[in-house]
């Protein structure tokens, strides 16, 4: 064809969009159960989770207007800097912890402080391996802003992707199950039904051809039509899915993994489920976008992938009752030291050593031992 397309590329390409959207899933749902090393998680509750849909939209429209209203070089600046700003944490992050689990390095610390008086201004812990993960997260950060390379941008892309679900979690099923519906509206209106809000096109797709931000996923629709170096600069022909159809449908994906845990049940039933749910929802995706040649709302096929597998799976192993009351902030059983409330003892040292030391003696209360007429007979046998 004269855009270059070919089948096996594109085939290529879809199946690069569902690895990068699987892999990142799969990482951040693991990696929620102990996120200890963070102290930023956020909890979505119902009330919240009714109000996404609304506060998206705001969002969106407002990016629409900006992109017609003023210089899209401009706004792609600006908020590539914001965007840069706040997600190099999780570019950091991730390159640190592939360091600390593929290499040996030495991790002996070094504390700085620094004080003023008896206030201390700043006070932490660092080793070299921090200050080697901060100096490359600076150099991808240049060359991200500099070259807008894309998979400079799906390294950024997909780092945010694995710490939103890592650390954004849902309080409940049912809240789960609120979001994925009421963005699934919000999705089908903007890609479908916003038409007469924005003079015939799709806001939607404005919005998502236009920002050039590290917000999704990208791969060249053709990759056979370029040599090596030709494929690193390419701007244009991608096949793309925003992180939206990532990371909403992965925290709930995650909460599937939590209920497993929690119910301590084998095989990880709804995890594993909803795993596959969101794999056949993201193919249909793939393939109704493919066949209509037409951009897609993933949530469309995702949300309810996601819902109707877990909420059947409940319901053939009848723990359908148990799995929509589920709720994260029901508390665990508490350690010993938590549970049980200490006594406080007074008094000195001779006082404690002669309790310790005192015999103890039988209650007067006690009842001797009783034998019954039928043990006697038995013993008497036995002599």
């Amino acid at each position: 064809m004269d855009d270059g397309y070919s089948f096996e590329g594109a085939l290529l390409a879809y199946i690069a969009l569902v690895v990068m959207a699987l892999v990142p899933i799969y990482i951040g749902s693991w990696a929620s159960l102990d996120s200890s090393l963070l102290d930023d998680e956020e909890q979505i509750s119902t009330s919240e989770a009714l109000l996404f849909p609304v506060f998206g939209s705001i969002s969106l429209f407002s990016l629409y207007l900006l992109l017609n209203y003023l210089d899209p070089s401009l706004v792609n600046l600006v908020l590539t800097g914001l965007f840069i700003t706040v997600s190099s944490s999780s570019l950091f992050l991730m390159i640190l912890r592939i360091s600390l689990k593929c290499f040996d390095f030495n991790t002996d610390t070094y504390h700085f402080k620094l004080t003023e008086g008896a206030n201390d201004i700043l006070d932490f812990k660092f080793a070299y391996v921090h200050l080697g993960s901060i100096f490359l997260t600076m150099i991808f950060s240049v060359l991200y802003v500099y070259t807008k390379n894309w998979l400079l941008s799906n390294i950024y892309a997909l780092s945010y992707a694995c710490l939103a679900i890592e650390l954004i979690k849902l309080d409940s099923y049912k809240t789960g199950s609120i979001l994925l519906m009421g963005l699934f509206a919000y999705d089908v209106f903007w890609v479908f039904g916003s038409a007469a809000v924005s003079g015939g096109s799709s806001v939607m797709e404005v919005v998502a051809t236009g920002l050039d931000l590290p917000i999704k996923v990208l791969f060249p629709r053709n990759v056979f039509l370029y040599n090596p170096y030709e494929l690193l600069f390419i701007q244009d022909k991608f096949a793309l899915l925003g992180l939206g159809d990532i990371v909403v449908p992965g925290i709930f994906i995650s909460l599937c993994l939590k209920f497993d845990m929690q119910q301590k049940l084998n095989k990880y039933p709804y995890f594993s489920v909803c795993m596959i749910a969101y794999f056949v929802g993201l193919i249909t995706t793939i393939v109704v976008m493919h066949v209509f040649k037409a951009g897609q709302p993933a949530l469309l096929y995702l949300s309810p992938a996601c819902i109707l597998s877990t909420s059947i799976c409940g319901i053939l192993r009848h723990e359908f009752q148990l799995l929509i009351n589920f709720n994260c902030d029901v508390e665990k059983p508490s350690t010993l030291n938590e549970q049980t409330p200490i006594k406080k003892v007074e008094g000195n040292v001779s006082d404690l050593r002669e309790l310790i030391a005192k015999p103890t003696t039988p209650s007067r209360k006690s009842k001797p031992l009783q034998v019954s007429p039928m043990t006697m007979k038995l013993r008497e046998r036995k002599k």
